[in-house]
């Protein structure tokens, strides 16, 4: 997935990468927070009409969406 968005055309791709990684279990020390920060990122994204579009990007990005929502008692939404 870090491979696909590195190639994605948009001037925050940088932004996204280091965001994400912040995320990471061990790097954060709280799984709600960043389950959180990273459901921001996400969204982020999903904004993007590239990153909707690249091949084999979305289904990575729902199925991170969703294990954050879950951490975080969220409902999972429609289109993940």
């Amino acid at each position: 997935m870090l491979d696909r968005l590195r190639g994605l055309p948009h001037p925050k791709v940088e932004s996204w990468l280091e965001q994400l990684e912040a995320t990471r279990v061990g790097v954060h020390p709280d799984l709600s927070a960043a389950a959180g920060a990273c459901l921001e990122v996400l969204e982020s994204i999903e904004r993007n009409p590239s990153a909707r579009a690249t091949e084999g990007l979305r289904d990575p990005l729902e199925r991170l969406e969703a294990h954050c929502r879950a951490i975080l008692g969220k409902p999972i939404t429609a289109s993940g």
